[in-house]
């Protein structure tokens, strides 16, 4: 995996770079529907992470943790199938 890094201002680029590609017809309407959903998708992911971020902080400032959540990193679910 490339090391880069993106910023929200990079993706809002891309997107506004889409745009400007889309008119000038560089670029089909397919591709600008295939960068809008992964941008869609980039969004998601960084609303997740700020919530699990918020929550991670929240916990840490409580003084009583039923479930012994202890801050850290996001752990995804993986399901077996059988």
């Amino acid at each position: 995996m490339d090391n880069s890094t993106y910023t929200t201002n990079d993706l809002r680029q891309t997107l506004l770079d889409t745009i400007e590609d889309l008119r000038a017809g560089k670029i089909e309407t397919k591709k600008a529907v295939q960068v809008a959903n992964l941008a869609e998708k980039v969004i998601r992911v960084s609303d997740l992470e700020m919530r699990y971020a918020g929550l991670m902080v929240e916990l840490s400032n409580k003084q009583t943790n039923p479930h012994n959540i202890k801050p850290g990193a996001m752990t995804l679910a993986i399901t077996k199938k059988d």
